[in-house]
Parts: structure tokens; C-alpha cells; sequence
């Protein structure tokens, strides 16, 4: 595959040129999809080369991989897009060099597919795992805790500690939500 290509792709997935000059927020995260994609899925390009195809310089290139890791962890929006043009991407990718391959590299080639999507899948399932234990250690010490007291302590916990505790959560403020700031002065 090659940047024109990925180029395509991207510019019928959002509907629009991304190499216009424009720097309206939703086409420059768009050019930042591209260059991540291009960086991840076509190994061996450069900066340049990457930000030549879109009539931008390197350092625009390295800066939107960087912005991007933060729009992909917060923006779910973007996140989404960049997950279907990647799989986009993926299909084609596979497709070219499954075309290419006899009957038992085919097979090999599937297998070894298998494999790895099984081994990030045990990989995952261990990792949830260790999240989940972790995540109920403290709840589990308080239920011990609480197996061990009696009925009256019970209630007297509830009565004059949890009961309390419970209301001044409800009644808290919540804090106060800065929508945006420019220089120094606070708009909403």
C-alpha cells in the first residue's frame, strides 16, 4: 500500500481532501489520523515523506503524533474513526499479500494470524484479571471486616457513622466546570 493510497481511504472515510489548508479543528485531526496510520501501517517511512504527501513538514507530523495519542485516549469520536479507517487499512494490507500466496503459505499465514490474535487475547484476559483482583481487594477486606461484627456494632456503625457519611455525600457541591480560558479572561 502505499500514502496515495492510505490518502484515498481516509480522504472517502471523512468525507473530505485532508490536504487542503485549512486548520479547522476536525481536518487537523483528521490529518492526524493519517499521519498515525501511515507511521504505524507503511514501516519505513519518514517524517518528511509522510508530511510531504499532504504539503506539510516533518515537524507538523511529529507534533500531530503526538496530539493524537491524547485525542485517541479522551475523544471517543475520533478514536472511533481512527479504528475504522485502521481496519479499513488492515483489510486492504491483508488482502495484497494474502493474494499473492500459495495454498500452504495461506494456511501458515492464517495460523500465524490465529496465533497471535489468541495470544493478545490470553494476554488481555490476564490483564483484566489482575485489574479485577486488584479492584476488590479493599471491598473484600471491608466485607471480612464487617463478617465479624456483631448485630448491634452493626447498627451502630450504620446509625452513627455510615448514615452520616452517606448524606454529607449527597449534599456536596459540585465544583465549578471552566469551560474554556483565553488569555486571561474565563468564558463559558
Amino acid at each position: 500500500m502505499k500514502l496515495e493510497r492510505l490518502k484515498e481511504i481516509v480522504d472517502t472515510t471523512v468525507g473530505m481532501d485532508i490536504s487542503v489548508k485549512k486548520r479547522l479543528r476536525h481536518v487537523v485531526y483528521y490529518r492526524y489520523i493519517y499521519f498515525k496510520i501511515a507511521r504505524e501501517e507503511l514501516i519505513g517511512l519518514t517524517t518528511d515523506v509522510i508530511g510531504a504527501s499532504l504539503n506539510r513538514d516533518h515537524s507538523t507530523v511529529i507534533h500531530g503524533l503526538k496530539k493524537i495519542e491524547h485525542e485517541l485516549k479522551y475523544n471517543k469520536e475520533i478514536e472511533k474513526l481512527y479504528v475504522s479507517i485502521k481496519n479499513k487499512v488492515h483489510s486492504e494490507l491483508h488482502n495484497d499479500v494474502v493474494s499473492d500466496l500459495t495454498g500452504l503459505e495461506y494456511d501458515n499465514f492464517i495460523t500465524s494470524l490465529k496465533e497471535g490474535y489468541e495470544k493478545q487475547i490470553l494476554d488481555l484476559t490476564y490483564q483484566v484479571s489482575l485489574l479485577t483482583k486488584e479492584s476488590t481487594k479493599p471491598q473484600n477486606r471491608l466485607l471480612e471486616s464487617i463478617k465479624q461484627l456483631n448485630d448491634s456494632d452493626i447498627a451502630e456503625f450504620t446509625k452513627t457513622r455510615l448514615t452520616p457519611y452517606v448524606n454529607m455525600l449527597k449534599s456536596r457541591v459540585k465544583p465549578k466546570v471552566i469551560h474554556e480560558v483565553r488569555g486571561a479572561i474565563l468564558e463559558r
